[in-house]
């Protein structure tokens, strides 16, 4: 009988969840001890399903299928959308986990290969058209998506830019008043 593979990598504490960072899954710590109310939320995001857990430890981690698509940066719906993969994936800085997968009676590793954040669940909202090959038959190259996924970064950031000088401008309008 061969001797089944020993899993490693830091386990996901999430209940029903075996996640690893092995699984080419992303992997994120708890928040430090400095950002409290987020760590808090955090373990009572892991309480709600899994009562024995009390504290985090340093080896603790939550995978990325715990997080909701608007946890990262847009840029990775955006490089997502392209059909570009991100390796490891960051949290925003106030990222909180919500998804409690389906706790089935027994778990396999192949369960993990399925994204959650399939493209028909990614939303970018007000983006302009993305340029389109002549015809639809001929296959993107790669130097197209790379150069309409830079323009769509660059269109982000300028919005974002501008969203934020509007803010500004209201906040020094309400400090005149």
């Amino acid at each position: 009988m061969p001797k089944e593979k020993k899993r490693t990598g830091k386990y996901c504490v999430a209940a029903g969840c075996t996640s690893t960072n092995a699984d080419n899954i992303s992997v994120h710590e708890f928040p430090k001890e400095i950002k409290r109310e987020l760590r808090r939320k955090w373990i009572n995001f892991v309480k709600t399903k899994r009562q024995d857990f009390n504290q985090p430890s340093r080896f603790s981690v939550l995978c990325e299928l715990h997080f909701a698509p608007d946890c990262y940066p847009a840029e990775y719906r955006i490089k997502h959308s392209m059909g570009i993969e991100i390796k490891k994936k960051r949290l925003l800085p106030d990222a909180v986990p919500i998804i409690h997968l389906p706790i089935t009676g027994t778990s396999t590793s192949s369960s993990h290969n399925t994204p959650i954040h399939n493209a028909s669940q990614i939303h970018v909202t007000h983006m302009p058209n993305i340029g389109v090959p002549a015809s639809a038959s001929t296959p993107v190259r790669g130097a197209f998506r790379k150069r309409e996924c830079l323009r769509l970064l660059d269109y982000n950031n300028a919005q974002n830019i501008e969203t934020k000088n509007v803010e500004t401008q209201e906040d020094a309008e309400n400090v005149e008043d």
